[in-house]
């Protein structure tokens, strides 16, 4: 808290008290999001070998940015996402309900509902 002193007013500034708060609470929000992107994505991601369902997890970029990614090392998790490698592509995922972009589309419904309810 600073202070600052006005003629006879005296101003009382928490702000970086609310700063600290609501970034560990945006923090613990991101955390919660990344866990449900990931849940959600594990529903769609293909099954093939199920090496790339096991390779799934949640990473801390810096302070401020979290990821969910999948197949670190496996060029399988790039090829599965986008569909193909630009000289083949996916034309038939094995396992029923998978599809290309089980990533992107899993991030973007979980983004949709938490900011809904973050604006609440």
């Amino acid at each position: 808290m600073s202070r600052t002193t006005v003629g006879s007013i005296t101003i009382k500034d928490y702000s970086e008290n609310w700063l600290r708060q609501t970034g560990a609470d945006l923090l613990k929000a991101a955390e919660a999001m990344c866990k449900s992107i990931k849940n959600t994505s594990q529903l769609v991601v293909p099954k093939d070998s199920k090496d790339l369902a096991r390779s799934a997890r949640i990473e801390r970029i810096d302070d401020n940015t979290m990821a969910v990614s999948y197949g670190k090392g496996l060029a399988y998790a790039r090829y599965q996402e986008f569909g193909g490698d630009g000289r083949r592509v996916v034309r038939n995922y094995t396992t029923p309900g998978t599809h290309a972009h089980y990533l992107k589309q899993s991030g973007d419904a979980v983004s949709k509902r938490g900011i809904k309810e973050f604006i609440k």
